[in-house]
């Protein structure tokens, strides 16, 4: 596995959900408790780690029936600014992971695509994985038709400068299954393919 090219992670994780949701009880509980484990062991999370828990963690909780999918509350944009400008700023931050000038412009093109003037860019110092997680667990509450929107202000913020990378291939990919949302389509770039994990 840890020769495999970095693009292949998902779709072995897409491979594997099948069989991971025919686990008993206890046999997801011990699945479960030793990813935790080991996504934990260096005490810090990398956004690949992020990405592997939310595609594969909350999918299989619900399968197992611990985890209900939260009910559509929020309507508006408005409802939601704060989350979707961390959002925004954590897609823009994590393709333009040494880049402000570049993560500025994608940044816009996100905000320019949803078509919200408003949202305001957070400053790289000022995101973390921890605060994205609140986030979309706020964002999944948004109305349906608000998803597809959302998503493809996302897909805009990683194709500003016409190259992909696959940091956020991955994210738009956990993004777009935490809202329960089709992926908008996107082609990853050569380079990148087997850097290692980024941390925000």
């Amino acid at each position: 596995v840890a020769t495999l090219d970095r693009r292949l992670r998902l779709p072995l994780i897409d491979l594997s959900m099948p069989a991971l949701r025919e686990l008993t009880r206890p046999q997801y509980a011990l699945f479960k408790n030793n990813l935790l484990a080991l996504m934990r062991a260096d005490n810090k999370i990398s956004l690949g780690e992020w990405v592997l828990q939310r595609v594969l963690l909350q999918h299989l909780d619900e399968a197992h029936g611990l985890r209900q999918r939260p009910r559509a509350k929020y309507s508006v944009l408005g409802d939601v600014k704060a989350e979707s400008e961390l959002l925004l700023s954590v897609v823009a931050h994590a393709e333009h992971s040494n880049d402000d000038a570049a993560a500025a412009r994608a940044f816009d093109a996100g905000r320019l695509a949803i078509g919200a003037g408003a949202l305001q860019r957070i400053a790289r110092k000022d995101v973390s994985l921890h605060r994205l997680d609140a986030a979309v667990d706020k964002l999944e509450q948004i109305k349906p038709l608000m998803k597809p929107r959302l998503l493809k202000a996302c897909a805009a913020c990683i194709t500003a400068d016409g190259h992909v990378t696959v940091d956020g291939i991955e994210l738009l990919r956990a993004l777009a299954a935490s809202l329960d949302c089709p992926m908008p389509p996107v082609i990853p770039g050569p380079a990148d393919s087997m850097g290692g994990d980024k941390h925000i």
